[in-house]
């Protein structure tokens, strides 16, 4: 389906690929392979383009080549007590900071500390007719120009190829203290999801398991100030467990690795409302899904055992008014459909593709809705 493989280790590199190379993608740790299979296509392997070029701890920024792994940036920043607190995606599956910026994948510490676009400072792009731009800034008070960096999040490789990134870390938490509670019924559930995401109390995430009307929250800080915090919790809410920090940590890492999933399902990303989740709820009856919630029921996560199904849940998003994105798909020997649902076309969005990729060498009719 893919033309053989392409490599590139530098920006230079990138863009003797570009032009050369009729339709191109770029390709980090193939951890959301889906996402690059199309025909006629050559992939470009970016994992050698990889390193940490410039971190400053004292500045809280940090910048990097695209194929560096989010799993070296991770250790990188712990050694300074520094965190991505987004909680990046499928780091265990070997997933890079270009791949992850492309596909615009962030976890449950979305909800408090917002997502992966709110920590992209800049990035340096290698555009369709082989120019090198850079965009956005390498500090976090820079509100200077167009801000292209937030339309490269999600654009899938076909807008541009990232080649470098700067990102801004927060300071690691001392501890986080996991717990959970669950609602007699889904609107009850929902219901307390809303004053716990409106409340005071400072929460790092809220999910929700709605097969199981289970919430899971995460706070972060000193310990004593995480038992205070779950302590005027309980007092609200007096069914809450406090979750040991073992099996805490391999429910989190469920989601952020999609390992809630069976490894043979079907896995796509739906920005929702909390009002949806009943129509969620309803359609992993009858889809035969395993549905999860995450961001405060504000993202939700769909697993399809039935592959065939993906068109139904299609169709279904569509008549909603929702749109998706098939982040795996288990049969290799298809090229997917992996925008799902309504999906809208701005002409600020055309403009931007014609002046970044005039050619269209980044496959743009993949993203047709």
């Amino acid at each position: 389906m893919n033309d053989p493989m392409r490599t590139a280790d530098s920006t230079a590199a990138i863009r003797d690929a570009i032009l050369s190379c009729p339709k191109i993608l770029p390709v980090g740790g193939r951890s959301k392979p889906c996402l690059t299979r199309a025909r006629d296509v050559t992939l470009l392997s970016l994992k050698e383009h990889s390193g940490i070029i410039d971190y400053e701890p004292s500045e809280f920024t940090f910048t990097a080549n695209a194929g560096t792994t989010l799993s070296e940036t991770i250790d990188t920043l712990g050694e300074k007590g520094q965190y991505l607190p987004f909680d990046p995606m499928l780091a265990s599956a070997g997933a890079t900071l270009g791949g992850t910026i492309a596909a615009g994948l962030s976890g449950p510490g979305r909800f408090r500390f917002g997502g992966l676009r709110d920590f992209l400072l800049g990035c340096k792009l290698v555009l369709g007719n082989g120019d090198v731009v850079n965009v956005g800034g390498k500090v976090v008070k820079n509100a200077a120009g167009f801000d292209v960096p937030k339309w490269i999040i999600g654009s899938l490789g076909r807008l541009a190829v990232i080649s470098e990134v700067t990102m801004k870390v927060f300071p690691r938490p001392v501890a986080t203290t996991s717990a959970k509670l669950f609602g007699n019924d889904l609107s009850e559930a929902l219901q307390v999801i809303a004053r716990l995401a409106g409340s005071t109390w400072e929460l790092d995430a809220i999910d929700f398991v709605p097969a199981e009307s289970a919430i899971w929250i995460r706070v972060g800080g000193p310990d004593a100030a995480n038992r205070a915090t779950l302590n005027a919790i309980s007092a609200r809410y007096p069914d809450l467990e406090i979750v040991a920090e073992q099996p805490a940590e391999a429910f989190w890492s469920s989601i952020t690795e999609l390992q809630f999933a069976a490894p043979e399902d079907s896995v796509v990303k739906v920005p929702i409302r909390p009002g949806d989740v009943h129509e969620l709820v309803r359609a992993s009856r009858d889809l035969d899904l395993t549905l999860h919630c995450s961001a405060a029921a504000n993202v939700a996560w769909l697993a399809l055992r039935d592959a065939d199904r993906l068109a139904e849940l299609d169709r279904r998003l569509k008549d909603s008014g929702r749109c998706g994105l098939l982040i795996r798909d288990p049969n290799t020997g298809s090229e997917p459909k992996i925008l799902l649902g309504h999906m809208v076309r701005t002409q600020i969005e055309d403009s931007l593709r014609r002046a970044f990729d005039p050619d269209h060498r980044f496959g743009e009719s993949v993203l047709q809705a």
